[in-house]
Parts: structure tokens; C-alpha cells; sequence
């Protein structure tokens, strides 16, 4: 009984907890004045590649994004010369949602960008706690994940 009793309130203790990380999370997303870094890039085709000490992020800022992000793997569509072998975009954040889920601890941020003749579909998943993952999709290019971490801009 003593051990039924230890692990219910553990769980409840958890539970607490988790909700108090997803208040956390729902004020920062709804400040709009939020950024995310990337420590790892993980190309469609290849292994892993470590970010940390390259500069990266995403930058909300009310109803616009910056945001400077490398990328690794294959071009599937000749676009020109471009200068920016990443992404690069600042600007107002075009098809802009988001989705809260706090079964899941976490809220999902949908929005969409261009890139000269490219179309960039972002996903970010936003952790209670503060992992972040990001998952870019593109008219000609493989898709990439990330995975870092976010917190409120001061």
C-alpha cells in the first residue's frame, strides 16, 4: 500500500509539472517575441551534423519571422544562383498557424516562406521544457529536420 501510494504521488507531482512546463510554453508562444537555435542538422540523406558553434535561428517577432538556417543535402531542381546556400527569409510569416496540444506537451507552429522561385514549408514543434524540432520541406530541395531549443526574446 505504502508503495501504491509513493508512486501515485509521484505521478501526480509529474503531472504538475507538466502542466506547469506547458504554461511556460503557451506564454512564450504567445508573446510573439520568441526565438529558436539549432545545435543538429539531419539531412533527408546522410547522417547528423553537428550545428553547434555554426550560427542558425528563427526569430518571432509579433506577426513576422527571421530566420538563417545552413542546409545539408540535394537540390532536386536547378533554381539559379543563389548566394545563400541555406535559408534565409525576414519578412511576414505567410500561412501562419499554430496548433496547441497539451496531451502532448508541445504546440506546433506551421508557417510559410519564399525564397526566390523556392517554396519553404516549416513545422516546428515546440516541447514542454524547451526542445525544439524543425522539419523544412521545399519545391526543390530534400527535406531537413533540426532539433535545438527555444526561449522567450527579452
Amino acid at each position: 500500500m505504502i508503495v501504491g501510494f509513493t508512486l501515485y504521488s509521484c505521478k501526480t507531482n509529474k503531472s504538475i509539472s507538466d502542466a506547469r512546463e506547458y504554461a511556460i510554453l503557451e506564454q512564450i508562444v504567445d508573446s510573439n517575441n520568441w526565438e529558436a537555435e539549432f545545435n543538429w542538422a539531419i539531412p533527408l540523406r546522410g547522417n547528423q551534423i553537428n550545428l553547434i558553434g555554426n550560427y542558425n535561428f528563427i526569430r518571432f517577432s509579433n506577426d513576422s519571422v527571421k530566420l538563417f538556417l545552413p542546409y545539408f543535402g540535394v537540390r532536386q531542381m536547378a533554381g539559379g544562383y543563389d548566394p545563400v546556400a541555406g535559408f534565409e527569409y525576414n519578412g511576414l510569416a505567410k500561412e501562419f498557424e499554430i496548433n496547441k496540444n497539451q496531451s502532448d506537451n508541445s504546440i506546433e507552429v506551421y508557417f510559410k516562406t519564399d525564397q526566390r522561385t523556392e517554396e519553404l514549408y516549416y513545422r516546428l514543434t515546440l516541447y514542454a521544457g524547451g526542445n525544439a524540432r524543425l522539419r523544412v520541406s521545399s519545391n526543390q530541395r530534400d527535406n531537413i529536420s533540426y532539433t535545438g531549443s527555444y526561449w522567450q526574446k527579452k
